[in-house]
């Protein structure tokens, strides 16, 4: 059973999510680690409303996350490996403003002050990670295509399988929304996903 945690920070009635993960049952034993980079936190929501909104606490799984699980449970069961406890995925944003409609947070972003470490992914992911799924969809503002291009060249760096690239020569990433309408590009990077397991 996959239980996820994260970071909930309000900053000018803007809602931040950081430090997000995902854990396959035992949180106290990481015995595999992925990585998995979206656009920003869509509608997760934190599982009490009583907790401290600065400290990690558990989270409902939303609809994203729930694909993400789902596809790599997909990807153990083709492969030779099995899932075990503690299997690790770190969920990245390219900026961390909560809002699942696209165009609010990115308009949010554009007029945030608090862009820190928005250029630096490659520090925050963890260098032990069997591959880093990219996923943040179709890019077209030029503020979020520049901070796209210096994140991909200093991950490229890390010499860690990249996976999740559309076919052509943007930096267009298939976000799991859209592979969820798309059989056979789905099934494709599931057998990708258990290639790197």
């Amino acid at each position: 059973m996959w239980k996820g945690f994260a970071e909930f920070e309000s900053i000018q009635k803007i809602i931040y999510r950081r430090k997000t993960f995902l854990v396959y049952d035992n949180v106290q034993n990481t015995s595999n680690i992925y990585s998995v980079i979206m656009l920003n936190p869509g509608s997760c929501k934190p599982a009490s409303t009583a907790n401290n909104k600065s400290e990690l606490q558990e989270i409902i799984l939303d609809q994203t996350m729930h694909w993400i699980t789902n596809w790599m449970e997909l990807a153990f069961n083709r492969s030779e490996k099995k899932i075990k406890d503690g299997c690790i995925i770190n969920i990245y944003n390219l900026f961390d403003i909560r809002n699942q409609n696209k165009d609010e947070a990115l308009y949010q972003f554009k007029h945030s002050c608090n862009k820190e470490g928005i250029e630096g992914l490659s520090d925050k992911i963890d260098k032990k990670s069997n591959f880093v799924w990219i996923a943040w969809g179709s890019i077209t503002d030029s503020e979020l295509l520049k901070i796209a291009t210096i994140n991909e060249n200093t991950i490229k760096k890390l010499n860690i399988p990249i996976i999740g690239k559309t076919p052509d020569e943007s930096l267009n990433y298939y976000h799991p929304r859209y592979l969820n309408t798309q059989p056979d590009k789905r099934e494709f990077l599931i057998n990708l996903l258990a290639k790197y397991l």
